[in-house]
């Protein structure tokens, strides 16, 4: 994951990179902050971050 600081419409967005695909599929979110509400959310309701993460508590 990056943060986009260059200018433009983009600035400040979160895209995700691999050397495979790059970023062809645009930003994943708007914003760091909208990222972290997301990761948040997804704590507190033990939903899916990121289409591929799933928060479990081990141990307790």
């Amino acid at each position: 994951m990056f943060v986009d600081t260059g200018p433009g419409d983009l600035y400040g967005c979160v895209t995700e990179f691999d050397n495979f695909a790059a970023d062809d599929a645009g930003p994943r979110w708007v914003s760091l902050s909208a990222m972290l509400a997301d990761l948040a959310d997804s704590l507190e309701t033990g939903s899916t971050f990121d289409e591929y993460w799933k928060p479990k508590v081990v141990d307790g």
